[in-house]
């Protein structure tokens, strides 16, 4: 098995992966040609018009999920980048609105 490392939305991977079970070997961004397309995955906005490209290919991806998991487990990759068929926007607003029902969990337990 060849060991590589990632480009775009994956290269915020800490390392390589060489498990073909991985998820990100299964992400259907993993075979896009940055070369021919550029990289649609960290545009210069953070909207989702100047996303699109990145969100088209999100779409029908069959790890979607997962990499929407892994874009809220850092920080980095919460506030960068299109991952998960999701922008930053979301993802903060999302993250914010957890912590706030996680709080008044917590507050109503006490």
């Amino acid at each position: 098995m060849v060991e590589r490392g990632w480009r775009s939305i994956t290269k915020q991977s800490e390392g390589k992966t060489s498990d073909s079970g991985h998820w990100m070997d299964q992400a259907k961004c993993k075979d896009w040609d940055f070369k021919k397309n550029g990289d649609p995955f960290f545009p210069v906005s953070s909207d989702e018009k100047a996303a699109a490209d990145a969100l088209a290919v999100c779409a029908d991806c069959p790890v979607i999920l997962a990499c929407q998991e892994y874009s809220m487990d850092k920080e980095i990759t919460r506030q960068h980048g299109v991952f998960g068929g999701t922008i930053p926007k979301a993802r903060i607003s999302h993250a914010r609105r957890t912590s706030r029902k996680r709080r008044q969990a917590q507050e109503a337990q006490s």
